[in-house]
């Protein structure tokens, strides 16, 4: 496959049936700034043959540069395996990532069946992007700060029910059994097989041996297939790799919706990559995702095909988070919560003194405020002139024209 656009890395490569000896060639071609180079590489067909993704340097001759902008490029590569498309994606962010994913599934995605639909599918999709703040997609079609702060808390509550996750993704009640999520993250995370904090035993690994490739934490058990549940879960592991001072964090799927499930999944993991980062007084590093299915269902294909008309989103990550380490605030910040889901009116700044998690906070302000407040779009108006950050902006304004819901009695869920 080859695709070529400005600031896009193309690898075109000539597969040759099982079996088949003769030499092979593999041409790489990099446009970025302005500076164009290439490289040809032939390889006999008794000699091992390098990885797709293989990054090295290049040697040049005359006044020709080859300049590596992680966050003005996007790359993809793709092969044709067993009828099968195997496709890698890099950018600066989640909008580049996604605008690139989206145009090849809707292009080369293949029809495929499933338990919640027909979808189109595309196998062995890998993501990587370098500036992993830029986790909010900027796009009307996708930007779900709201829901994804919802669900993050949600892990880190160790909770199960769904009546904590309800509120910001009701889609989990079609998979709730007696109000309980099967495949839930939190408890997972917190007390697998009921003792182990996986985080703690992330933490003690890295500080000991700090090159470690160890540092693992396992969402999907084995028991989740020995018996029939409504819902597993779609992420099997979670990797921390600590290189030169920067913690990188590589995640592996067995499955991803691409249009619901991958701009939540890319905002909760970076945001804890993020988090143990600080826990451990490390800088962040890339983000990186490996999923077996990569799927969208035909419901949607006109939704992301309007995302796609969009066009490429300007990269404005969010701002880095504070030094210390976040997961001593946790217990403040599901305590605030279940203040605001009871409907009580708090000043964020009297709550969290670092400007970060008082915006934080005052998101959740404007996600409740539709619940509780008659006049929410005026109440917006005033958490908008609050945030101590632009960024969310566009979010808040976003929620200006929704109507209130009625007040209705919501379950307090303190699990």
């Amino acid at each position: 496959m080859r695709i070529a656009a400005e600031g896009v890395m193309t690898h075109e490569a000539t597969l040759r049936p099982p079996g088949a000896l003769p030499k092979t060639s593999r041409s790489f071609t990099f446009v970025d700034s302005g500076s164009t180079c290439s490289k040809s590489i032939a390889a006999r067909d008794n000699k091992p043959s390098r990885s797709m993704t293989e990054d090295r340097p290049l040697t040049h001759r005359g006044n020709h540069s080859f300049c590596r902008h992680h966050h003005q490029r996007q790359h993809v590569e793709g092969r044709r395996q067993g009828g099968e498309r195997e496709m890698e994606i890099e950018g600066a962010s989640l909008d580049a990532v996604l605008h690139r994913l989206y145009r090849e599934l809707l292009k080369h995605g293949r029809s495929a069946g499933g338990t919640r639909g027909d979808n189109r599918e595309m196998l062995g999709v890998s993501l990587r992007i370098h500036n992993p703040r830029a986790r909010i997609s900027r796009s009307e079609n996708r930007g779900k700060p709201f829901s994804a702060f919802g669900e993050l808390l949600w892990y880190l509550s160790g909770s199960d029910t769904l009546a904590f996750i309800k509120p910001y993704v009701a889609r989990y009640a079609d998979d709730a059994v007696h109000g309980i999520l099967e495949g839930a993250y939190g408890p997972r995370l917190t007390r697998m097989r009921d003792r182990i904090d996986q985080f703690a035993s992330v933490e003690t690994l890295l500080k000991e041996r700090p090159a470690s490739k160890r540092a693992v934490i396992q969402l999907f058990n084995a028991e989740d297939i020995v018996t029939h549940h409504k819902e597993i879960p779609c992420t099997t592991t979670w990797q921390f790799l600590l290189r030169d001072g920067l913690l990188h964090m590589s995640v592996t799927m067995r499955s991803n919706d691409a249009y619901f499930g991958l701009p939540h999944d890319v905002f909760c993991f970076t945001m804890i990559q993020e988090m143990m980062a600080r826990r451990l007084g490390v800088e962040m590093g890339e983000y990186l995702q490996y999923v077996g299915s990569m799927h969208v269902y035909e419901s949607k294909l006109d939704a992301m095909a309007e995302y796609v008309a969009e066009g490429v989103q300007q990269t404005i990550a969010m701002p880095a988070m504070p030094d210390g380490n976040p997961f001593k605030l946790i217990g403040q910040l599901l305590h605030i919560e279940q203040r605001l889901r009871a409907g009580e009116e708090l000043d964020a700044s009297n709550e969290m003194a670092d400007p970060y998690w008082a915006d934080i906070v005052r998101l959740l302000q404007v996600f409740w405020a539709r619940e509780w407040v008659e006049d929410h779009p005026h109440r917006l108006k005033q958490l908008r002139a609050e945030l101590a950050n632009s960024t969310y902006h566009p979010f808040v304004d976003a929620r200006m024209h929704l109507k209130p819901k009625p007040r209705a009695a919501l379950q307090i869920d303190t699990a």
